[in-house]
C-alpha cells in the first residue's frame, strides 16, 4: 500500500527510483525530461488529432515539454493534467487542466492497490497512456487513453516481480519502449513497443548494484542508458541504436552524490545535475555524447532535492530546489553550467511539489499538493515569480497525485 507522505520529485531521471508500492516512479516531480529525446518527441506532438478537444502543441522550445510520456497530457492539448489514485481502494481520477481550471473531473477505472502505474505514450498520438504492473502478480496492462477515455486495455505478457520497467524509446519513433531490469539477477530486456504490440530483445545482464537511467547524449533521438553503480559510484552510458548499445566508462564518482537529469544548456542533450546528500554541493555535466564538461555550482542544503522545469521558457531545463526540513523552496534558472538563484516563497513540511505547465505557455508552473491536509494548490510561474496562487479541490490524504 501507497503510504501518504511518499506521493511526489524526477531524479535519476530522479523519478525511476521505486518510493511507494503504487508507483514505479516518485510522484514529487513528474517532469520525464529522460525519458524520451529529441526527434521523437517531435514527431510525436505533431500527430496529435482531435477527438473533441481543441488540441495545440506546448509552445516551449525544447520538445521535452510537449511530450505526453514525460508531462501528463491526456487529451493532447499541450495543458499538463493531474492523475489521482487512491491508496487504499485502488480508485482512479482524472483532471483535465486548463490553468488553474479543471476542466473535467473524470472518475476512471479502479485497479487494486496491488497495481503500480507508469505513464508513457505507446502509439504515439500525443496523449498520456498508462502502464500498470501488479506488484504481486507481475502482470502487465496498458490504458491507451483519448482524453478522460480508456479507449483500449490490453494485457501484455507477465514478469515475475523481480523486473522492473522504465519508459524509453530505443528506435526514435514517438512511441513509448520499455527498458526492463531485473533488480535480484541484472538481466535486461527491451520490449520495442508498437501500440501495444511487443518485440522483446535481450541485452547484456549487469549486476544488481547497476542503476539505469533512461537520457539521450548523442541528440539521435534514440533512448541512451546512464548506469550507475550505487555500491562503488562507478559510470557508464550505452549509446543505443535500437536493441544494441555501445559501451563508454566515465568517471567516477562518490555515492555520497545523486543524479537528476536535465537538458540545461538546451542543446537537446541529456545533461547530469549532481546533488551531494551530505554536504551539499552542486555540480553539472554539460554532456556532449559521452565526453562530459563539467562545471561547479553553489551549494545548497544536504537535504535539498532537486525538481527539474523550464520556468522562463527558454528550452533551458531549471531546477526548483526543495528543502522538506525546512519548507524553502529555490529556483535556479539555468544557463549551461551557469544558476542563477531565486527565493520562492516557503512552503510547510507536509507540501509536496509536482511540477507541470497547467496554462500551456510553455513555461513550467507547480501543483502543491498536501499529504496531511489533502489540500492542493497551484503556482503559476512566469520567470522567477510566482504571478499566481489558486486554490484547489482538496482530496483526502490517501488520494496520491502523478
Amino acid at each position: 500500500m501507497v503510504t501518504s507522505d511518499k506521493s511526489s520529485s524526477l531524479t535519476s531521471s530522479a523519478l525511476q527510483s521505486l518510493k511507494t508500492s503504487n508507483t514505479f516512479a516518485d510522484p514529487v516531480d513528474n517532469l520525464h525530461t529522460s525519458s524520451l529525446s529529441r526527434s521523437s518527441l517531435e514527431s510525436s506532438q505533431n500527430q496529435v488529432s482531435s477527438q473533441g478537444f481543441s488540441l495545440q502543441k506546448n509552445p516551449n522550445p525544447n520538445p521535452i515539454f510537449s511530450s505526453a510520456a514525460i508531462l501528463v497530457d491526456f487529451n493532447g492539448d499541450g495543458k499538463t493534467d493531474r492523475f489521482f489514485r487512491n491508496s487504499q481502494t485502488g480508485e482512479n481520477q482524472i483532471w483535465l487542466m486548463d490553468g488553474t481550471k479543471i476542466a473535467s473531473q473524470i472518475t476512471e477505472p479502479t485497479m487494486s492497490p496491488d497495481w503500480a502505474f507508469q505513464i508513457a505514450d505507446f502509439n504515439g498520438d500525443s496523449k498520456t497512456d498508462i502502464l500498470w504492473r501488479n506488484a504481486k502478480t507481475g502482470q502487465n496492462t496498458i490504458w491507451l487513453m483519448d482524453g478522460t477515455k480508456v479507449a483500449s486495455q490490453v494485457a501484455e505478457p507477465t514478469l515475475d516481480a523481480s523486473w522492473k520497467p522504465y519508459i524509453a524509446d530505443f528506435n526514435a519513433d514517438g512511441k513509448t519502449d520499455i527498458l526492463w531490469r531485473n533488480a535480484q539477477n541484472g538481466q535486461n530486456t527491451i520490449w520495442t513497443m508498437n501500440g501495444t504490440t511487443q518485440t522483446s530483445s535481450t541485452l547484456t545482464a549487469l549486476d544488481a548494484a547497476w542503476t539505469p537511467t533512461i537520457a539521450d547524449f548523442n541528440r539521435d533521438g534514440k533512448t541512451d542508458i546512464f548506469w550507475r553503480n550505487t555500491q562503488t559510484g562507478e559510470n557508464k552510458i550505452w549509446t543505443m541504436n535500437g536493441s544494441t548499445p555501445t559501451a563508454s566508462t566515465l568517471a567516477t564518482v562518490s555515492t555520497d552524490w545523486s543524479l537528476t537529469v536535465g537538458d540545461f544548456n538546451g542543446d537537446y542533450a541529456s545533461d547530469i545535475l549532481w546533488h551531494n546528500t551530505k554536504t551539499g554541493e552542486n555540480k553539472v555535466w554539460l554532456m556532449n555524447g559521452t565526453t562530459p564538461i563539467e562545471s561547479t555550482l553553489a551549494k545548497t542544503t544536504a537535504t535539498s532535492k532537486a525538481s527539474i522545469g523550464d520556468f522562463n521558457g527558454d528550452g533551458k531545463t531549471d531546477v526548483l530546489w526543495r528543502d522538506d526540513s525546512t519548507g524553502t523552496n529555490t529556483l535556479w534558472t539555468m544557463n549551461g553550467g551557469t544558476a542563477t538563484a531565486s527565493t520562492l516563497p516557503t512552503l510547510g513540511a507536509g507540501w509536496q511539489a509536482n511540477i507541470g505547465d497547467f496554462n500551456g505557455d510553455g513555461t513550467t508552473d507547480i501543483f502543491w499538493r498536501n499529504y496531511g491536509t489533502g489540500e492542493n494548490t497551484i503556482w503559476t510561474i512566469s520567470g522567477s515569480k510566482v504571478t499566481t496562487t489558486t486554490s484547489e479541490p482538496t482530496l483526502s490524504k490517501e488520494w496520491y497525485t502523478f
